[in-house]
């Protein structure tokens, strides 16, 4: 038409015609368009995860020097520690944060003393039911670990006490790492050399991306000396540090490609400051052997130190800064005590009750009794003729000793037993309840010795109808604070000796 305008049809088949070929042009747009617009959404909906890390830092969590310590003995209200609390604070924290480690510097086995278990010509000897006691003490410590998805462990010169087999059954399903405990007849390590852990890591189509590289690695002091038992064969024993720390720092930060490195170092703070002043490339070294706080540095260098108290009261806490090349920058270190204000984990609980029941079904009973230097008569006895000191000791918690642990479950466990009970592990001492119900709880002869010759010399005196008074004993002549403190140690009533007086006037005899 003139001017270029465009025809206006007038027919309706002319508008018809004009529609279709307008629908085609549609449908050639969205045949180009929708493939792109569907592809977009895919790519969209297959980034699942963008690599990211909360509040630029990486939280480490941390124990070591557990010594087998499981629960709370329960004698001191204020006591700390227990593998429920610190299930609790653990698993709190990894499910707040995702970059988030948590690794064990070594020592987690406890071989206790216990009498009627031990040699005393031989202290590492371990009776066979000993034996028994422990692992079944270190199968329940494992099972916090592995509820708690540790990743890395550092075993301590402690830890091979029962023996290599046992670590290797457990190193199945638990990341035991180290860099320089090797066989000694073929150098092959014992453990791997490291882990590494990669955190903030995204995902595109479901491949994993990107994330932060932590490397983790183990090293044991050479002058550590690694016990184990006979039946293993193989001997082992730990290489120098300084050279184990380069060539495995080498390899992390090469061809791992970590730019984090933790090394978890069994051995005192003196020995790590002296592999640190040769060894740089370390962000946080964990000292797992005699820890000690006071007047310390935490840095040196670059590198954060931190170590926690012995016995599981406390769990430690390091937070790494990042920088923008995923470096660390810095960080602090803090103790969380697992105080009785901490919750407990209702797996922790189950944990330890699987563990009481095991202790109860094995029957441990003393298997290598020491003589007590006489018999003894129980304080049922003792009653017959010390009437008011009898009922005064009634009142104290001591006669209640055997019946607060059958309360708690824990009437079965020797390392309960040979404190709350008179003569256990000793010959003729508690044994069951049933076999000496005279000698359940904390009696007598536990601060006055056996007196079973004391009570028939004075039955004696009674029979003959004589007058005079019962023979004074050695047994009365005891050490009174030296008893005392073999059972209310600083782990298990750190206030004793600080109130030792008031303490004992509650028990004295008025």
């Amino acid at each position: 038409m003139p001017g270029g305008a465009a025809r206006i049809p007038i027919s309706p088949r002319e508008l018809s015609v004009s529609n279709c070929e307008n629908a085609h042009a549609m449908r050639r747009k969205l045949l180009f368009s929708v493939p792109a617009v569907a592809v977009l959404a895919v790519l969209a909906a297959a980034i699942t995860h963008r690599p990211e890390i909360p509040g630029g830092r990486i939280v480490v969590h941390f124990t070591a020097g557990l010594s087998g310590v499981l629960d709370p003995c329960g004698c001191d209200p204020s006591e700390r520690g227990g593998l429920a609390r610190r299930l609790s604070v653990i698993s709190d924290a990894r499910a707040a944060d995702a970059s988030h480690v948590f690794v064990d510097a070594g020592d987690f086995i406890g071989i206790p003393t216990i009498e009627g278990f031990d040699r005393k010509d031989n202290p590492g000897f371990l009776s066979p039911n000993k034996r028994r006691f422990c692992e079944i003490k270190m199968d329940a410590l494992m099972k916090g670990f592995g509820f708690l998805g540790i990743d890395a462990i550092c075993p301590g010169e402690a830890d091979f006490m029962l023996g290599q087999s046992f670590l290797r059954e457990w190193g199945r399903s638990l990341p035991f790492v180290s860099s320089n405990v090797v066989y000694a007849n073929s150098g092959n390590p014992v453990f791997r050399p490291y882990r590494v852990k990669v955190i903030g890591r995204g995902r595109f189509l479901g491949i994993p991306y990107g994330g932060v590289r932590v490397g983790i690695f183990a090293l044991t002091f050479e002058s550590a000396k690694l016990k184990h038992v006979k039946e293993d064969i193989n001997d082992i024993l730990s290489l120098p540090v300084i050279t184990a720390a380069v060539g495995t720092i080498r390899e992390l930060t090469g061809p791992e490609g970590c730019t984090v490195i933790i090394c978890l170092f069994h051995g005192t703070r003196g020995q790590a400051e002296m592999l640190l002043s040769q060894v740089k490339d370390i962000d946080l070294l964990i000292v797992g052997h005699e820890w000690q706080p006071e007047d310390q540095k935490p840095q040196m260098g670059r590198t954060l130190i931190a170590g926690v108290p012995a016995r599981g009261m406390a769990v430690g806490e390091a937070s790494l800064k990042l920088s923008p090349s995923k470096t660390t920058a810095g960080g602090t270190v803090r103790l969380i005590p697992l105080d009785p204000s901490q919750k407990e984990h209702e797996a922790g609980l189950a944990i330890l009750r699987e563990f009481r029941e095991k202790v109860r079904s094995a029957s441990l009973e003393p298997d290598e009794q020491a003589d007590a230097g006489g018999r003894f008569a129980g304080s049922g006895k003792c009653a017959r003729c010390h009437e008011e000191e009898s009922a005064q000791w009634s009142g104290t918690s001591h006669s209640r000793a055997y019946s607060a642990l059958a309360a708690r479950g824990q009437d079965a466990d020797p390392e309960c037993l040979q404190c709350h009970t008179t003569g256990y592990g000793l010959v003729g001492g508690f044994a069951k309840p049933s076999d000496s119900p005279l000698l359940a709880g904390v009696g007598c002869e536990v601060c006055h010795g056996p007196s079973a010759k004391h009570v028939e010399e004075k039955e004696k005196i009674e029979a003959e109808g004589r007058i005079k008074p019962p023979v004074r004993d050695a047994h009365r002549k005891r050490p009174l604070f030296k008893i005392c403190t073999s059972c209310h140690t600083p782990q298990r009533d750190r206030f004793f000796e600080r109130n030792s007086e008031l303490r004992f006037k509650r028990i004295k005899h008025r």
